[in-house]
C-alpha cells in the first residue's frame, strides 16, 4: 500500500522551503547560439523577445560583419558596408537554429537619417512588431519594400511600426506623425487581446522655472490599434519636471519608458520621475526629489488614471526600472537604488503617506509588491552593487530577476523575515564581475539563483535579459560579454573546455536556452539504520532549488513496514525518511520513494529493508483467581503462548507470605497443542484445536486423555503434541461399543488405572469404562 494525500494510497506531501541556505538553480543548458563580431566592431542584440513557440526574436545591428553560430552551423548575417547602418531581425527556433533573417536597410544621406528601433512585441499569432522613431530624411528598405521618409534637416517627427509574419515576411507597416521637433525619447509596445498598445514619449519644451533651473514638459502619447491599424482609443498627457542644476539631464526626468497591459486591459506605465512637478494625468504625481524615482502609473481600461507609486532614493536608473505581474493581480516594481547621506529609501504615491522601506542601504535593488489597487504589501531587497535588468518576468513558479555587477564580494537577499547570503565562486584567474539571475516566490521568498562564472582578467558583461520559455521552469538567457580570451561558464559545470569564449576585445552576444533539470533521487542503502520500530533511510536529491517538492512513499508490504506515519527530515545534514515497522512484524519489504518536482517531473528510488528479528513477549491467555478462601485448595492452570513459538519459562515474584506453592526448579511452559480456536480439529501442535476441554489425565506413556464437551468426544494428545479424536462426535446420545464407534453425552473427568491401563470416564451421571 502507499500513503498519498487525496487518494487511496499512503503518501507524504512536503513543501520544502529552504530560507537559510543557498539554492543553485538546477537547469539543463539545451543550446547556445552566438553572435561573433571582429575587432573594433559592434553589432549586439539591441532588442529581443520570446516568439511564443519555444524560440526567440532579436534585433541586431547590421553595420559590421556578424556571424551567427548556431548549434549546427555558422551563418554570416547581412550588413551594410556602404551606409554603415541598418539592422537585422533574426528568429531562432526552439533548437537554436535560425528560422530567418530580415535586413532593414537604412540609406545614409547627408542628413544622417536613421531608424531608432526601441519597441518589440509579438501578437497572439506569433507576428512580430518592430517600432521606433525615424530621424531626418532617409529611405528604409525591408526586402523589396522601400519606405521613403522625407523630413527637414533637423526635424525628427515620424514613428514607424513594421509588422512581420512569423516566417519573416513584411505584412504591413504604420507610419505616423510624431509632430514634435524638440527631442524624442522612449518608444514601447505591448500586445493584448487583439490590440497593439503603443507608447511614445518626447520632451516637448523647456522654460525657465520659478526659483531657477529649467522646467521641462514631457509629452506622452498612448494609441491602441486593432489588427487593421484602426485607432481603438488613445490618450495624451504631459508631465512636468524641473532641472535645478546646470548638470541636470533633461532626458531622464518625467519619462514613462515602458507599457504593459494586464488583467482586463489594465495599463501600467513604468519609468522614472525626477523632481516631478505634477501631470495633467493627476497633479498628485509629485516627487519633489532631486534624484530619479523609479515609478509605475496605472491606467484603467479607458486609459484613465488610477494611481502612481514610486521607489525613492538618492539616485536610481531609468534602465533598471521594471514591473512584473502576478496571477493574483499583484504588481512587482523593481529598481536599483543608490542612497547616502541619510537620504532614506521610501515608497511614495498619490493617496498614501510616504512609507519608509525597511533596510536602508547605500546600494540595493528592491522589489516592492503592490496590490492591483496600489496598496503596499511588502518588499524584498538585494543588498550589493548590482544592476538589475528592467525585464522582470514571472511564471507559475516564481519571479525572475536578471542582474550583473562588478567587484562582487558577497550578496545578501532579504525578505520579510529572513536573509540569504550568496557567495560567488572565484575560479583561478577569474573575474569578480558576475552575472546571473535570482528567482523568488510570489510570496517574496527566496527560491534559488545562479551565477555565471567568468574567466578573464578584463571580462565585462552587459545586456543580460531573461525570457520565459515554453516548458515549466524554462527560459532564454541573452547577454553580451567582452575581454580577449574571456570564458563564460553557461552550464555552471566549471569545465572551461566546454564553454563559450570571446577571442577579441569587442562584445560577443549569445542566446542560451535552459529547461528544467529533472531531480535525481538516491538512497544510501548501506546507511539504513533500525532503532526499535523506526527505520531511517538516508536519501539525497540533486535539485535543491525546487521550492515545491512532493514525496510519495510506498511500502511493498504494509503488514511488515507501514507508511501511515512517515517522517521526512529534509533539513537534516543528511536528509532522511523514517518509516515504521508494523507491530511485532519480522521479515523484509521494499520502500519506494518517489520525488515529484514543481514541474511535475518524477524520479524514484527503492530501499530494500530486511528487519532485524525481534523477540515478541509471551502472552498470558489465562486469567488467575484474585480472591481465595483461607484453608481452601486453590488451583490455577497457567495458559501462555509465545507469538514466535519459543519455549516459555515462568517465575513468581512478590508471593504473599501466606501462600504455599510447590515449585520444582524452573518450569518451562510452552504450547503443546491447540490453536486457541473453539473447534474440533486433529493435527500436530497449533494445527489442532479443541472445543471446551475438561480435565486432563496422563498414562504411563505420557499420553494425555481428556473429555471435550463441545464435540462430546474423548481426545488424545501424544507427547509430541499430536492430537487425535478417539470417539464419535455426538449429539449427546450415549452408545457403547469399540472406542472408535462409541459416543458420549458429557465426557468430563477421566481416571487411568496405572497397573491395568483401564480408563474410567465420568459421563454426566454415569461412569463409562474403556478397556
Amino acid at each position: 500500500m502507499a500513503n498519498l494525500f487525496h487518494s487511496m494510497k499512503h503518501s507524504v506531501l512536503l513543501i520544502v522551503f529552504l530560507l537559510s541556505t543557498q539554492n543553485i538553480c538546477a537547469q539543463n543548458l539545451d543550446w547556445v547560439t552566438e553572435l561573433k563580431t571582429p575587432d573594433d566592431s559592434y553589432s549586439g542584440i539591441n532588442l529581443s523577445i520570446s516568439d511564443g513557440a519555444g524560440g526567440v526574436y532579436f534585433l541586431t545591428g547590421a553595420a559590421y560583419p556578424t556571424t551567427l553560430v548556431s548549434p549546427s552551423t555558422s551563418i554570416n548575417l547581412a550588413f551594410d558596408e556602404v551606409n554603415n547602418n541598418g539592422a537585422n531581425i533574426v528568429r531562432l527556433d526552439a533548437s537554436g537554429e535560425m528560422v530567418f533573417q530580415v535586413n532593414i536597410g537604412i540609406e545614409q544621406t547627408e542628413n544622417n537619417g536613421y531608424f531608432s528601433t526601441q519597441g518589440l512585441t509579438v501578437d497572439d499569432n506569433g507576428n512580430l512588431y518592430v517600432g521606433g522613431y525615424v530621424a531626418r530624411s532617409t529611405t528604409i528598405s525591408v526586402g523589396d519594400v522601400s519606405i521613403p521618409i522625407a523630413q527637414n534637416l533637423d526635424e525628427r517627427k515620424y514613428g514607424l511600426i513594421l509588422k512581420f509574419s512569423n516566417t519573416g515576411s513584411l505584412l504591413n507597416y504604420k507610419l505616423f506623425n510624431v509632430n514634435k521637433d524638440f527631442y524624442h525619447r522612449f518608444f514601447s509596445m505591448d500586445f493584448y487581446d487583439g490590440n497593439l498598445y503603443v507608447l511614445y514619449a518626447l520632451i516637448d519644451s523647456a522654460v525657465e522655472g520659478n526659483g531657477g533651473g529649467d522646467e521641462y514638459l514631457f509629452t506622452h502619447h498612448i494609441t491602441v490599434y486593432d489588427l487593421s491599424w484602426n485607432p481603438v482609443k488613445s490618450k495624451s498627457f504631459s508631465g512636468k519636471s524641473r532641472n535645478t542644476g546646470s548638470s541636470g539631464d533633461p532626458r531622464r526626468q518625467f519619462m514613462m519608458s515602458g507599457i504593459k497591459v494586464f488583467d482586463n486591459e489594465q495599463v501600467y506605465l513604468s519609468g522614472v520621475i525626477q523632481n516631478g512637478q505634477g501631470s495633467d494625468l493627476d497633479e498628485s504625481i509629485v516627487t519633489d526629489n532631486p534624484a530619479m524615482v523609479s515609478s509605475v502609473i496605472k491606467l484603467d481600461e479607458n486609459l484613465n488614471f488610477e494611481w502612481f507609486r514610486g521607489i525613492q532614493g538618492y539616485n536610481t536608473s531609468p534602465y533598471t526600472t521594471g514591473i512584473a505581474f502576478l496571477d493574483n493581480g499583484d504588481v512587482v516594481l523593481n529598481s536599483f537604488i543608490y542612497s547616502y547621506n541619510g537620504f532614506p529609501t521610501s515608497l511614495i504615491g498619490n493617496g498614501i503617506d510616504e512609507i519608509i522601506l525597511p533596510h536602508q542601504f547605500q546600494n540595493s535593488t528592491r522589489q516592492v509588491f503592490l496590490t492591483s489597487e496600489g496598496g503596499y504589501k511588502f518588499q524584498t531587497v538585494f543588498e550589493g552593487s548590482l544592476i538589475f535588468s528592467d525585464l522582470v518576468w514571472s511564471d507559475s513558479e516564481g519571479i525572475y530577476f536578471p542582474f550583473t555587477g562588478n567587484d562582487v564580494k558577497s550578496l545578501k537577499f532579504i525578505d520579510q523575515d529572513s536573509e540569504v547570503e550568496i557567495y560567488p565562486k572565484y575560479a583561478s584567474g577569474g573575474s569578480e564581475y558576475h552575472t546571473g539571475y535570482l528567482k523568488i516566490s510570489k510570496e517574496g521568498k527566496y527560491q534559488s539563483h545562479n551565477l555565471y562564472d567568468i574567466l578573464g582578467t578584463n571580462a565585462q558583461i552587459s545586456s543580460q535579459i531573461l525570457y520565459p520559455g515554453l516548458g515549466c521552469d524554462s527560459f532564454f538567457y541573452i547577454g553580451g560579454y567582452t575581454g580577449n580570451g574571456t570564458i563564460l561558464d553557461l552550464d555552471f559545470d566549471e569545465n572551461v573546455s566546454t564553454e563559450i569564449q570571446n577571442l577579441n576585445n569587442t562584445y560577443d552576444f549569445f542566446v542560451a536556452s535552459y529547461s528544467n533539470q529533472k531531480a535525481e533521487l538516491t538512497v544510501d542503502q548501506q546507511s539504513i539504520t533500525q532503532d526499535g520500530n523506526e527505520i531511517t533511510i538516508p536519501i539525497s536529491f540533486s535539485d535543491e532549488s525546487i521550492s515545491d517538492l512532493v514525496f510519495e512513499v510506498t511500502s511493498s508490504n504494509e503488514s511488515i513496514l507501514n507508511t501511515d506515519d512517515v517522517v521526512l527530515n529534509l533539513r537534516a545534514e543528511q536528509p532522511n525518511i523514517v518509516v515504521h515497522r508494523a507491530e511485532g512484524a519480522n521479515g523484509s519489504a521494499d520502500i519506494q520513494i518517489k520525488l515529484i518536482d514543481s514541474c511535475g517531473e518524477e524520479t524514484s528510488a527503492t530501499a530494500a529493508i530486511n528487519l532485524n528479528e525481534i523477540n515478541n513477549i509471551p502472552i498470558f491467555e489465562s486469567v488467575p483467581v484474585t480472591v481465595v478462601d483461607q484453608n481452601n485448595y486453590y488451583e490455577y492452570l497457567v495458559e501462555v503462548s509465545d507469538p514466535d513459538g519459543d519455549r516459555v519459562s515462568l517465575s513468581i515474584e512478590g508471593k504473599p507470605d501466606w501462600m504455599t506453592i510447590s515449585t520444582q526448579g524452573g518450569y518451562v511452559v510452552s504450547t503443546l497443542a491447540g490453536s486457541g480456536d473453539n473447534s474440533t480439529v486433529d493435527g500436530i501442535g497449533q494445527e489442532a484445536s479443541f472445543s471446551f476441554l475438561t480435565r486432563l489425565s496422563i498414562d504411563n506413556n505420557g499420553d494425555l486423555y481428556l473429555g471435550e464437551l463441545g464435540s462430546k468426544t474423548i481426545r488424545k494428545v501424544s507427547p509430541n503434541g499430536n492430537v487425535t479424536t478417539l470417539s464419535v462426535v455426538s449429539d449427546g446420545t450415549r452408545i457403547n461399543g469399540t472406542l472408535s464407534e462409541s459416543s458420549f453425552g458429557e465426557p468430563n473427568k477421566i481416571l487411568i488405572d496405572d497397573s491395568s491401563g483401564i480408563k474410567y470416564v465420568l459421563d454426566g451421571s454415569i461412569i463409562r469404562k474403556i478397556d
